[in-house]
Formats: structure tokens, sequence, C-alpha cells
């Protein structure tokens, strides 16, 4: 079962980059589109409510993808908080999968 799991996970991160669209609006504004055959919504808002203190977080459930929209970003944080913020969310959907 474990190798299962390893799999997809794999499988999952494999096709994130190519799924996981993600434009900036403005310098401190961005738009992060996780695909919703990969991540659950209660990861992506999970992963928003720990990183509160870094930005504010804007979730919507779309019909394919949850939009997340970040802004108002700490500037000591502006550079690392987009690929940080989607690794806690592939981070806490490994969490539900190993459960």
């Amino acid at each position: 079962m474990a190798n299962r799991i390893r799999k997809r996970l794999r499988r999952a991160r494999n096709s994130a980059n190519k799924k996981l669209k993600k434009t900036m609006e403005t310098k401190n504004s961005i738009t992060i589109n996780f695909c919703k055959d990969i991540y659950s919504l209660r990861a992506v808002r999970l992963a928003g409510r720990a990183y509160k203190d870094l930005a504010n977080f804007l979730v919507v459930d779309e019909k394919k993808y949850i939009k997340v929209t970040i802004k108002n970003i700490n500037p000591e944080t502006a550079q690392i908080i987009e690929p940080e913020f989607c690794n806690y969310v592939l981070g806490l959907m490994a969490n539900s999968l190993a459960k």
C-alpha cells in the first residue's frame, strides 16, 4: 500500500508542474490555479491559514481549479512565498494520502 501511495505522489508531483498554472498579476499579487484532479480544497485552505502571517490569501473553488490569490505579501518573503506555499500544499496532500 505504501508503494501505491509513493507512486501516486510521484505522479502528482510530475503532473503538478504541467497542471499548476500560475501568473503574476502585479508585483505584490500572485494568482495560482491548483488543478482539482490533484489538489484538495481542504489542503489549499489549510495552507492559506498556515501562511496567513506572510500575506492575505483568497481561495476560490472554481469548476476545474482552486484559484488562490495572494496579496499584501510580506516583502521579506516575496521571493519565496509562491514556491513554498505550493510545496506546503503538496506536503499536506502527501500527509492526507499516507493516513
